[in-house]
């Protein structure tokens, strides 16, 4: 083994020790079933985004922490033993294929409109021998005009992919009455709640909490939103593919 692949191990050890610590202050731990499998996961994503745009995030101790740790911390605040959950325009797999992994009683469904992400996602989830997770090959607003997605989840999860009052027509629909919808956003996280007030009340929904943390080694801070589903949203909603974000509630 050379010197730079020494140095490169224990960074790495470093960057893990640092993840540890962050998940003991929410309660939770990274085991070695869990740890292995996001190695692999890490290395596919790198593989994967030679081809495809995946993220733009490279360097894989930033994956670890970006990404990993970041889709992790859903469990700081929604951590039940039994869920059905559907990641909205889930990328790379982020949060949701995560989640899978360190979850795998639960039931993940990962919503993504883009054929080549998808095609990944499968094939991550094959690799990753995660069988409790399907893709859908879908945009929001007419998978959730789906008679057997619509109101049928317990936690529905967004990741930056559209402003809270757009991503509250994506997501609200999917959740059934007592359901939790978990937006997943940045710094300027305040705005957007205040702007998505309409929304959230049209479609059924109501801010319960906020989650701040900053990630380790200066690589940002984020804010967990917590949403509950408190009424059933009306039949109109989602409006047509693309209205949302043209034309926000």
């Amino acid at each position: 083994m050379t010197m730079e692949s020494v140095e490169a191990q224990a960074a790495r050890e470093h960057i893990k020790n640092l993840i540890r610590i962050t998940l003991a202050g929410w309660d939770l731990s990274l085991s070695t079933d869990l740890e292995n499998s996001l190695d692999c996961y890490a290395n596919l994503i790198l593989e994967w985004n030679e081809r495809i745009n995946l993220t733009a995030v490279t360097n894989i101790d930033e994956i670890w922490i970006k990404h990993f740790l970041d889709s992790l911390s859903c469990f700081s605040v929604y951590a039940p033993e039994q869920c059905r959950m559907l990641d909205i325009g889930s990328g790379a797999g982020l949060p949701g294929l995560v989640l899978a992994l360190a979850r795998p009683e639960w039931d993940v469904h990962l919503l993504e409109s883009i054929n080549k992400k998808a095609e990944f996602l499968r094939f991550a989830a094959q690799e990753l021998k995660a069988g409790n997770v399907s893709v859908i090959t879908d945009r929001a607003e007419t998978a959730a005009h789906d008679g057997r997605l619509r109101e049928s989840f317990d936690m529905v999860v967004a990741r930056g992919v559209a402003p809270l009052r757009v991503l509250a027509e994506y997501c609200l629909p999917f959740l059934h009455v007592g359901g939790l919808f978990l937006a997943m956003k940045g710094p300027g996280y305040s705005q957007e709640m205040e702007e998505a007030g309409t929304a959230l009340r049209k479609l059924g929904g109501a801010v319960v909490d906020t989650h701040s943390f900053t990630l380790p080694e200066d690589m940002g801070s984020r804010v967990l939103i917590t949403i509950a589903k408190q009424r059933p949203t009306p039949d109109l909603y989602p409006r047509r593919p693309g209205i949302p974000a043209k034309k926000p509630l």
